[in-house]
């Protein structure tokens, strides 16, 4: 996870002269209200801010979940890692969403028990969800995240948060056999 996130570091520094930068906006408690992280259509990275707050268990209302979304038009390394700020006690959960079903959760394998996603994606548009300790009921991570625990109280945390998004182009299979052939060209060179 630690080459994730400096693929990621590398990824924001190289191929971004200005790193976009995105605050979340409430409503965004649901993918319909999604804060827009923007449309990408190459190697590309982006910073969001945000606030989770906790619910109120004796009034029974969800705590916090702040969703973004993105579109991207080609295939992409996709990269997300959450980052807690000021309380080190925070516990948030990331999660990937194509709008109709979860593809990817985490609850903790980045740094300081904050969550990190690394996969690949198809083109189309997309949702990340940020919410706090054990919304998506892990383990497993399936829940939708909806601001509750698996037992329906609602979560407690209450931080603030750097989310960081990068996207890395997947190669042509036919670039990477033109490198190969490139490779092996400049081996044979040499041996002459």
């Amino acid at each position: 996870m630690r080459r994730t996130l400096l693929s990621l570091a590398a990824l924001a520094a190289v191929a971004t002269p200005a790193l976009a930068q995105v605050v979340e906006s409430e409503p965004n408690n649901t993918p319909a209200f999604a804060t827009p992280l923007g449309s990408f259509t190459g190697a590309d990275a982006v910073i969001a801010t945000g606030f989770i707050t906790p619910g109120d268990i004796a009034m029974d209302l969800p705590g916090d979940v702040d969703f973004y979304s993105f579109t991207i038009d080609f295939e992409a390394h996709f990269f997300a890692t959450l980052f807690g700020l000021g309380d080190p006690d925070a516990d948030g959960q990331l999660a990937l969403l194509d709008g109709v079903s979860i593809l990817a959760a985490d609850d903790n394998s980045g740094l300081d028990n904050f969550p990190a996603l690394q996969l690949t994606l198809s083109p189309g548009t997309y949702f990340l969800a940020v919410t706090g300790a054990n919304d998506l009921g892990f383990p497993g991570g399936t829940s939708f995240p909806d601001g509750r625990e698996p037992d329906q109280t609602p979560h407690t945390e209450d931080f603030a948060y750097k989310l960081m998004v990068g996207f890395s182009v997947v190669p042509a299979p036919s670039a990477a056999a033109l490198l190969g052939l490139g490779g092996l060209a400049a081996a044979r060179r040499r041996r002459r």
